[in-house]
């Protein structure tokens, strides 16, 4: 099928604004470039299962990672170093993810090269055995540092990624407001939670030396990623999920979001948050020096039909969707008719 004209310099517009921070990194940061690392993080919150774009409510047409992947391949050509992360809640909120647990979206994002998934709340609905089957199929590790389920090899504590000669640690803090009402009952009998700003300086201390980069992915509200930046100074990225996004970053010390191409000139750590269900893919353009980063830039890419699907990933939705049709229309049984009068009946 051929993208309509519109569509087609839609995408070409994105694309081009997709290439732009790196030219700008490279132009106007002071340092020599032999000196500078580049990383593009690009990162995802609040999946829920949204497979498909969504298909009711004010976002309607909005998501679907046949559009995510798209973009992320876009993304993968045009810089050296990058990241792909989610921060939780990958389950639930649609059939194709509740009838097959999480299954096709752990596919869905091996074929698109995640590199990380915090856990969040409801990632632990089918239970710690289920989640850790999942972890198993995926191609990726899951984090959780501050919510350790009893099963052993369920998740890691955290795990070190290199790119190129930058090493980036990573951790997932899921928030105390999420624990325990929003958890399964059942589930929080399997796991033992640990206060997250206190791990986040725990693992923070046993890892600064060992990378140039660390990161937080979090599942928790906005102001515990506020109160994390204040506490956690040796963080260098937190990337939230779990509540509503916003655009740009919060610097160090800030409370509200910047936009466009700021320069760091303190400790701390920049804030970042994408919106939820796949409608937006975040991107964080850094520009690192000596393990300190010197610029960053942040900003929300749509997911929208502007962006065409990839036909990778578009295969393997209409598989899964194909399967779930048949599973959901299969005749379970027939109503039995009989002659005779039903009891009471007048």
């Amino acid at each position: 099928m051929l993208a309509h004209p519109s569509c087609e310099r839609q995408w070409q517009t994105l694309t081009r604004s997709l290439i732009l921070p790196i030219f700008i990194f490279a132009l106007l940061s002071p340092l020599p470039v032999s000196a500078q690392t580049a990383l593009t993080i690009l990162h995802t919150s609040e999946h829920r299962g949204t497979i498909q774009p969504i298909d009711h409510g004010v976002f309607t047409g909005q998501g679907g990672v046949e559009r995510r992947a798209s973009l992320i391949k876009q993304v993968r050509k045009e810089v050296e170093h990058l990241l792909v992360v989610d921060s939780g809640g990958l389950l639930m909120g649609t059939a194709i993810s509740s009838v097959y647990k999480g299954e096709a979206d752990i596919a869905t994002m091996n074929v698109m090269g995640y590199d990380a998934v915090a856990v969040g709340n409801h990632d632990f609905d089918f239970g710690t055995r289920h989640l850790k089957s999942l972890h198993k199929a995926a191609v990726f590790p899951f984090l959780c540092s501050n919510v350790r389920p009893l099963e052993p090899d369920t998740c890691a504590r955290y795990v070190i990624k290199t790119l190129g000669t930058l090493r980036i640690g990573l951790i997932a803090l899921i928030g105390r407001r999420s624990y325990r009402d929003t958890f399964n009952r059942a589930v929080v009998r399997e796991v033992e939670f640990q206060d997250p700003i206190a791990v986040a300086k725990k693992t923070a201390e046993e890892l600064r030396d060992r990378v140039d980069l660390l990161v937080a992915i979090t599942h928790q509200d906005t102001e515990e990623d506020l109160a994390l930046a204040k506490e956690v100074p040796a963080l260098d990225v937190i990337i939230g999920g779990h509540t509503e996004g916003f655009e740009g970053l919060v610097l160090p010390g800030a409370t509200a979001p910047a936009e466009g191409r700021v320069e760091l000139t303190g400790a701390g750590p920049v804030f970042v948050k994408t919106h939820r269900q796949g409608r937006t893919l975040g991107r964080l353009d850094l520009v690192i020096h000596d393990k300190t980063i010197m610029v960053a830039e942040a900003r929300n890419l749509p997911v929208t039909s502007t962006v065409p699907s990839d036909q990778e990933i578009a295969k393997l939705v209409q598989e899964y969707a194909k399967k779930l049709d048949k599973k959901t229309n299969a005749i379970i049984g027939e109503a039995l008719q009989s002659d005779a009068p039903t009891p009471g009946a007048r």
